[in-house]
């Protein structure tokens, strides 16, 4: 053993070099600065999406009203934090996506700490440049900027990944405890983080100490079990035991009565097996060529136990989405997106400095593909701007004072919850007033099929057409009183 380590401190690759460890610490530095700049810039340009407005919703009432019963078809973790931020820094989208951006930068920065142990830096810093620089799961419609519970779950799945693979090295309690505590935090967050725990398997078995190996999973099942659990005691052993019923019984009437989405050009509602390969292919071709490579070379590269850890990650989740549960939404691929990022960052960065030229060559068209994509990703969030109801926030701050109601149609539900960023809720009303003279404005938004998109006027201003006039701009029409 000591004659090896001589010789290879003897060798060329072993000598640290000056001018190697300045290139390194520069390209950490460039990438951490892109990461920072790509999560954090424009966090609030974007108006809310989809699901956002629930989770927005159900934080608040969780934290500032301790009331628990909103959104109780997921865990609650998330929708903590997402509450807490928003107690912090205030209820626009900032104080909501906070969470969610902070969560994406620590994923990657876990992630890094597993590849470079594993494997080595330069590995690591593609890994890093893969999670932070990428739209995840490959759409347009990136959710690791906005306030989804997958993206917090994931910061605690790549928690729980980097303490799986120390707790393989040292067969330590520590570790294992940290572990069942990683997942039980993700699966706080939400439920389908289970489905990475497959990857757990490959860890536990070792030449000698499989007893106490097995004896320490039980110790990390018991601790991730008891975690989740902690995290329903603001709710009452009561009113807990009754959400979580409520859980799991919607859970498997979704499943069963399934969920349109949009594949291909077809809507389904229980999507074929090839759904996810579908998705990534039609948003991001060049993507899912960079993944499908990095799965098939990573095993070759670096043939070891961190390889079938991470690949196993990435297929339990991806083959249970595929063949197991009946419906299936885009952004559920994130379960296994963390892994995956990994495995890119292996193959790219063994590849580059492998001594095979064919495998360099691989590497380099791959790490050429990577920053093309990350280029893009970039001057995607450089090019923001204003979306929804903060395109037209100007107009309507003009007329946000007391007493003043806007009435809103059309749009995703028809409360005035849109508008409760830039209006008071007694002032931001979906019913007119008996006093019409309070209504300020009238905004019609032209994206949702109504007859006021078209043209008709709507009803108060029907009434007195010559007290307003007529504003118009890209995705809606704004009746505004006129002084």
């Amino acid at each position: 053993m000591l004659k090896a380590r001589l010789a290879a401190l003897g060798t060329r690759s072993a000598v640290p070099r000056p001018g190697g460890t300045f290139v390194t610490l520069g390209a950490w530095g460039a990438a951490g600065a892109l990461a920072l700049f790509a999560t954090f810039y424009g966090l609030a340009t974007r108006y809310w999406f989809i699901d956002e407005r629930i989770y927005r919703r159900a934080g608040r009432l969780y934290v500032e009203q301790h009331q628990f019963l909103a959104n109780p078809q997921h865990p609650p973790l998330g929708k903590y934090l997402i509450g807490l931020s928003q107690l912090a820094f205030g209820h626009s989208e900032f104080g909501a996506r906070l969470p969610s951006a902070l969560a994406t930068l620590v994923t990657g920065v876990l992630l890094a700490l597993l590849v470079a142990r594993a494997v080595g830096q330069v590995p690591a810093l593609v890994t890093f440049v893969a999670w932070t620089l990428l739209p995840h799961p490959g759409r347009s419609d990136d959710i690791s900027r906005l306030a989804y519970l997958d993206t917090i779950m994931v910061a605690f799945l790549a928690f729980a990944l980097y303490a799986a693979w120390r707790w393989w090295e040292s067969n330590s309690w520590k570790w294992a405890i940290a572990v069942g505590a990683g997942w039980g935090l993700a699966v706080a967050t939400k439920v389908s983080a289970l489905f990475v725990l497959p990857a757990l398997a490959v860890l536990l078995f070792q030449k000698d100490g499989f007893g106490r190996r097995a004896a320490q999973l039980t110790a990390a099942a018991v601790t991730g079990c008891a975690v989740a659990l902690a995290t329903y005691i603001p709710f009452g052993a009561h009113a807990a035991e009754r959400v979580i019923e409520w859980m799991m019984g919607f859970q498997y009437a979704h499943a069963r009565h399934g969920h349109r989405v949009l594949l291909a050009g077809h809507i389904y509602r229980f999507p074929p097996w090839w759904a996810q390969a579908g998705w990534l292919w039609h948003d991001n071709r060049a993507a899912t060529i960079v993944m499908a490579s990095s799965l098939v070379l990573a095993p070759f590269l670096v043939p070891r136990r961190i390889s079938v850890f991470l690949l196993v990650a990435v297929l339990a989740p991806a083959a249970i989405f595929a063949f197991v549960s009946p419906i299936l939404l885009w952004h559920w691929m994130y379960d296994w997106m963390p892994a995956m990022a990994a495995l890119i960052g292996i193959a790219i960065g063994v590849a580059l400095t492998s001594m095979s030229w064919k495998y360099r060559f691989v590497g380099v068209a791959l790490a050429l593909t990577l920053v093309f994509l990350a280029g893009n990703y970039v001057r995607s969030v450089v090019d923001l701007r204003p979306t929804g109801y903060h395109s037209i926030e100007s107009e309507l701050a003009t007329v946000d004072h007391p007493g003043n109601v806007v009435l809103k149609y059309g749009g995703p539900d028809n409360t005035a919850f849109d508008l409760s960023l830039y209006f008071d809720f007694a002032r931001a009303e979906h019913t007119a007033p008996a006093d019409t003279t309070q209504v300020a404005a009238v905004v019609v938004s032209t994206n949702w099929p109504s007859p006021y998109a078209h043209g008709v006027m709507p009803p108060v201003v029907a009434s007195h057409p010559a007290a307003f006039r007529r504003w118009s701009h890209p995705g809606f029409i704004v009746w505004f009183r006129r002084h």
